[in-house]
């Protein structure tokens, strides 16, 4: 997207929140505002309006939270304040394990995978890739598992297991 389409989205989004009545309409369009300041990599602000959108849920266990505690632990990761990108992305799991949507618990497992194996924390993540895994098993999208799968690869790889890394890398040619 060019500068000039973000700044038109955000001025849109600014002037929407004139008109929302509901929590539910401001939640959305203030987490809309800081995903488009983090497409722009303004974490800063990003991370502002993220928050701000938490403000107007109404339930701690929402598929809207998971995604904005993933967000913000991918801003703070970015930000590289790395105590509060982990707290965010623990905090991602747990809603997802309550909700018990398999995709977005691999999701998060995945991040705080590749979280460890950022900061070279190879136990912890082979850890997290490996319950990662064991969930993915009961999901039957190959686009998720091929995803899934190249990350693996990438973090193994990172991990300087590339025995693993190999494994996964072939098993995306299939």
């Amino acid at each position: 997207m060019h500068e000039g389409s973000y700044n038109e989205a955000l001025n849109n989004f600014e002037e929407a929140l004139n008109f929302s009545t509901t929590k539910s309409n401001k939640n959305q369009v203030y987490n809309n505002i800081g995903l488009i300041h983090y497409y722009q990599e303004d974490y800063k602000n990003a991370e502002k309006f993220i928050l701000k959108s938490i403000e107007y849920l109404n339930s701690n266990n929402n598929l809207e939270l998971f995604y904005s505690y993933n967000n913000l632990g991918a801003i703070s990761s970015y930000l590289k304040e790395k105590d509060k990108a982990l707290d965010y992305m623990m905090k991602s799991y747990e809603i997802s394990k309550n909700l018990g949507i398999k995709e977005e618990i691999g999701a998060a497992l995945l991040n705080i995978s590749t979280f460890y194996t950022s900061e070279g924390d190879k136990d912890r993540a082979k850890e997290f890739m490996d319950q990662c895994d064991s969930i993915s098993l009961g999901i039957n999208s190959i686009e998720y598992k091929k995803a899934l799968y190249m990350m693996f690869s990438y973090n193994y790889k990172d991990l300087k297991d590339y025995q693993k890394a190999l494994v996964y890398s072939e098993i995306l040619k299939l």
